[in-house]
């Protein structure tokens, strides 16, 4: 009887954790979409940099 009462309350703790979490990543992921073509230009940039000193040490 005592662990029936208790499992419900651990329950709702989880779920609302779980909620919170799903909200933060909801926020996250419409943040991250914001400035994902801003790092995509850079992360862009930084890779075709380094490709371009790869080729350069390799021709030179």
């Amino acid at each position: 009887m005592l662990s029936h009462c208790v499992f419900p309350k651990k329950n709702l703790l989880n779920w609302l954790n779980l909620r919170v979490i799903c909200n933060y990543r909801h926020k996250l992921y419409f943040v991250s979409q914001r400035s994902s073509m801003i790092w995509s230009v850079f992360y862009l940039m930084w890779h075709l940099g380094k490709n371009m000193f790869h080729i350069y040490s390799t021709v030179f």
